[in-house]
């Protein structure tokens, strides 16, 4: 994907933002799958827009990528 390419940027960021309040209730030790902007067949791999995995691990937040990347959850809003 080239830089100069503003819809694949555009994609890119929006891969980045879930669709969504997720709250940490909703986050449990098993994962679940929750939905991300991305919508755009020619980027997403899944049919009705892109999944991320999110679970907890003790008091750890995780969100997972589809190439199971891990990102912890910093600073939870309320």
């Amino acid at each position: 994907m080239a830089a100069t390419n503003p819809s694949a940027v555009a994609n890119l960021l929006t891969y980045h933002v879930l669709n969504g309040t997720i709250r940490s209730s909703d986050i449990m030790n098993k994962t679940a799958f929750v939905h991300t902007l991305l919508s755009n067949a020619t980027y997403a791999n899944v049919t009705g827009g892109q999944v991320v995995g999110a679970r907890t691990n003790g008091t750890t937040a995780s969100i997972y990528s589809g190439l199971l990347s891990e990102s912890h959850v910093v600073t939870a809003v309320s």
